[in-house]
Order: C-alpha cells, then sequence, then structure tokens
C-alpha cells in the first residue's frame, strides 16, 4: 500500500514538473514576441523573416543548452 502511495506521488510530482516546464516555455516564447514587435526599426522584415541558418553543430549545441537547463528547471521545481 505504501509502496503505490509512494508511486503516485512521484508520478504526480513528475506531471508538476512537466506542467511547470510548459508554462514556462510558454511565457519565454511570449516574452520573445514582445522582444521582436519591440525592435527598433533598423531591422529589415526580410531580416526578421528570414533568420540566418543555423549549422547543424550550432542546432545541436542549442539542444543540448535546452535540455541542461529543462533539467535545472525540473530539479529546483523539485526541490520547491
Amino acid at each position: 500500500m505504501l509502496f503505490s502511495l509512494v508511486v503516485i506521488d512521484v508520478s504526480s510530482m513528475f506531471l508538476v514538473v512537466a506542467v511547470s516546464l510548459l508554462e514556462l516555455e510558454k511565457k519565454i516564447k511570449n516574452s520573445t514576441k514582445d522582444i521582436i514587435k519591440n525592435q527598433k526599426a533598423s531591422l529589415t522584415s526580410l531580416e526578421i523573416l528570414n533568420p540566418p541558418i543555423v549549422t547543424s553543430t550550432n542546432s545541436k549545441n542549442t539542444m543540448t543548452k535546452n535540455t541542461i537547463i529543462k533539467a535545472i528547471y525540473s530539479i529546483i521545481i523539485m526541490i520547491l
């Protein structure tokens, strides 16, 4: 009985972490949209619509950084 309660508690904790990460991702996307809207007119619409092409090594680095950041946030949330 105690084991099933522990499993339910751990699974609910992972659910809370997942929901928190989704909310954080939404906030980051919204703030990024606001930053793009508030940029100065020095950027042309062509630069905004066609960002520079990212090479595969850069995308791997970005994916690794995103994974590390998500792991850190999940650890912080689990501690709280």
